[in-house]
């Protein structure tokens, strides 16, 4: 027997020993308890180890710990759609925090404007998602490419002409918008919700 069996035993003789309709108080509180004596504090964890992408406000201290122990870090960052600084990141394969940071705060901003989002790190743009019929694509840019691969950005751009409806550059370093302007249009982060408002209107007048 276990020492929870037999306290219970314990108990349960102590009750057959006391008058009629007498029951010791501890009979049905059988949770598990520490050295002292005190029971264990109830660890709730409901997330979803893959999402990769937390807002720290939106967990519990013991999915943190959950989260950290699973290779998320913890970062402090400004979101372009909101004043929530602190976050829980997993980026993926060889990809830079900044980089997924951008990626996921647009792409969660979106989701929750009921869009169909679409994530990609091959060719693809970063970010696809529809509006009616119209394709858009959002490229994230963290300056990489424009230093050491410019042949690369310059095919990416032709692909994104040939394929997509609409699509612009969002920067991680805003400091090189005007030189990659000269590949596309760029959108400001710290402008990005208005300019995608406006887009969202001006397409639904379309149709």
């Amino acid at each position: 027997f276990s020492h929870r069996n037999i306290n219970i035993s314990l108990l349960i003789i102590m009750y057959q020993l006391k008058p009629e309709g007498e029951m010791p108080e501890n009979l049905n509180n059988t949770r598990p308890r520490n050295i002292y004596g005190e029971p264990y504090e109830e660890v709730e964890i409901n997330v979803d180890e893959e999402k990769g992408f937390y807002k720290c406000n939106d967990l519990n201290k013991h999915e943190i710990n959950y989260l950290l122990k699973k290779g998320y870090k913890k970062t402090s960052r400004k979101s372009c759609f909101s004043n929530v600084k602190k976050y829980l990141v997993k980026p993926r394969f060889n990809e830079g925090i900044s980089h997924f940071f951008l990626i996921m705060d647009i792409a969660n901003y979106l989701i929750s404007k009921d869009f169909d989002v679409k994530l990609f790190q091959t060719t693809h743009p970063d970010i696809i998602f529809k509006i009616y019929n119209e394709k858009i694509a959002i490229e994230i840019e963290t300056g990489k490419n424009l230093k050491n691969n410019r042949k690369q950005l310059i095919e990416k751009v032709e692909l994104l002409n040939e394929n997509y409806d609409d699509w612009f550059f969002v920067l991680t370093n805003r400091n090189l918008n005007r030189k990659y302007s000269v590949y596309g249009r760029v959108v400001d982060k710290r402008y990005l919700k208005n300019y995608l408002e406006k887009l969202f209107l001006s397409k639904i007048c379309l149709y």
